[in-house]
C-alpha cells in the first residue's frame, strides 16, 4: 500500500486507503473531526471542517478521501494543507497541467476512460481524481477498484 501524507499546521499525518477506522481516527484525533455514522449503509464519515477534507469508511475501512479545493458557494472550507502526491504549486493554481505533471512524476498513469468534468490517474493500488464542476473542485483519493472494472 501507498502511505499518503497530509501536512497540516506543520504536523505530518500518514494514512492508507484500506486502513482500519480506529487507526485512522487515532492518527487524526488531535484535529477533532466531526464523526457521522450511517449504520444502514455501514458507512462512517470523518469530516475535518476547518481543514477542508473528509474521509469515508465503509465497513470500518478507509475507502475514500475528499479534498475540497474550490467552492462557489463559499460555505465549504477549502483544503488547507499539503499532500505528498501533489506539488504545492498545484494547490496555489489548481492547474490541470500541474496535476498531470505531479501524477506522472510519481508513477501514476492517466486512465483511458475520460469524463467531461474529471481526470483520473491510477497507480497499482490508488486512484487520484481531479474533479472540476461548475460549483466546486475536489480531489478524490481511493483504490480505483470501480474504475479498474471498465
Amino acid at each position: 500500500m501507498n502511505t499518503l501524507k497530509f501536512i497540516l499546521n506543520t504536523k505530518t499525518y500518514g494514512f492508507e486507503i484500506g486502513q482500519e477506522f480506529a487507526s485512522v481516527n487515532q492518527t487524526f484525533s488531535d484535529l477533532s473531526p466531526e464523526r457521522t455514522v450511517h449504520s444502514d449503509l455501514d458507512r462512517t464519515y470523518l469530516k475535518f471542517g476547518s481543514y477542508g477534507f473528509e474521509m469515508l469508511f465503509e465497513s470500518g475501512i478507509l475507502d475514500s478521501v475528499f479534498l475540497y479545493l474550490d467552492s462557489n458557494n463559499g460555505s465549504t472550507p477549502l483544503f488547507s494543507g499539503q499532500f505528498n502526491l501533489l506539488d504545492d504549486d498545484f494547490f496555489q493554481t489548481l492547474s490541470a497541467d500541474i496535476f498531470y505533471k505531479s501524477m506522472c512524476d510519481r508513477g501514476f498513469t492517466a486512465c483511458k476512460t475520460s469524463y467531461p468534468f474529471a481526470v483520473d490517474f491510477l497507480s497499482s493500488n490508488l486512484r487520484i481524481r481531479l474533479e472540476t464542476r461548475s460549483d466546486q473542485t475536489i480531489i478524490l483519493i481511493d483504490d480505483g477498484a470501480l474504475i479498474r472494472e471498465f
